[in-house]
């Protein structure tokens, strides 16, 4: 499996999240940040999970983090709006998410999941 998965997210207060995540058979790749309103924060032991609708464009996802103090941050997205496009022997998957952070910041942002034509998660 080749995926890939993107995350911008805005919050109400100013900081603001960011993920790349990809995959190629068992290697995975992740990059990670927080800007905390003063300075970008490298982030930890993400966990980041999606659920799928039947076309599989991800309908929510859970992105589980901790910063650098190792204070843990949970987001929570729910799909406002979505499209679909055909890329260079890719599917893209990309939608606008409402999030709430665990410490009840709201938020919002982009998510998108791309994956080689013919194979799916």
């Amino acid at each position: 499996m080749t995926s890939f998965d993107l995350a911008w997210i805005m919050m109400d207060d100013g900081r603001a999240f960011g993920l790349l995540q990809a995959q190629r058979g068992p290697v995975l790749l992740q990059v990670l940040w927080m800007w905390d309103k003063s300075q970008l924060l490298p982030l930890s032991g993400m966990r980041f999970e999606k659920t799928l609708d039947a076309e599989n464009r991800p309908v929510a996802v859970t992105i589980l983090v901790a910063d650098p103090l190792r204070r843990r941050c949970l987001f929570n997205g729910t799909r406002r709006t979505s499209m679909a496009c055909s890329q260079d022997n890719y599917v893209v998957h990309s939608g606008y998410f409402d999030f709430l952070l665990d410490d009840g910041t709201r938020g919002i942002g982009a998510q998108e999941y791309g994956y080689r034509l013919g194979e799916t998660n």
